[in-house]
């Protein structure tokens, strides 16, 4: 009877050492797990601010491109503009030179009269 008392009481320490070390295992697991939440939302956070800096530098690259795109517009604009001023002094000083021949004619046709 004593050795099957001795032999419970070993089984029943045996089993609380058990319990006690399962039950630290799972406190760390549980720490670890909380650890774990913790820093994928910690990541989580940084992906979204990297996914926002992403999206603004892809934002500010397009702004860029058309910002140069609209100063490649402007100078070539201002070219045709100038073009267009060259096209227009040559035009005004052609009917100049017309209303002075006419003028001329005119004059000589007046005078032959």
């Amino acid at each position: 009877v004593e050795d099957l008392i001795r032999k419970l009481d070993i089984e029943r320490c045996y089993r609380r050492s058990e319990e006690i070390k399962w039950t630290k295992r799972e406190k760390e697991l549980v720490q670890q797990v909380a650890e774990l939440r913790c820093e994928r939302e910690e990541l989580c956070t940084r992906l979204q601010r990297s996914v926002h800096s992403d999206q603004i530098a892809a934002m500010q690259v397009g702004l860029n491109n058309k910002m140069i795109e609209s100063k490649r517009r402007a100078r070539h604009l201002e070219q045709q503009r100038k073009h267009m001023d060259g096209l227009l002094s040559t035009a005004r000083a052609a009917q100049a030179a017309a209303e002075q021949d006419n003028n001329e004619l005119r004059s000589h046709s007046e005078h032959l009269k």
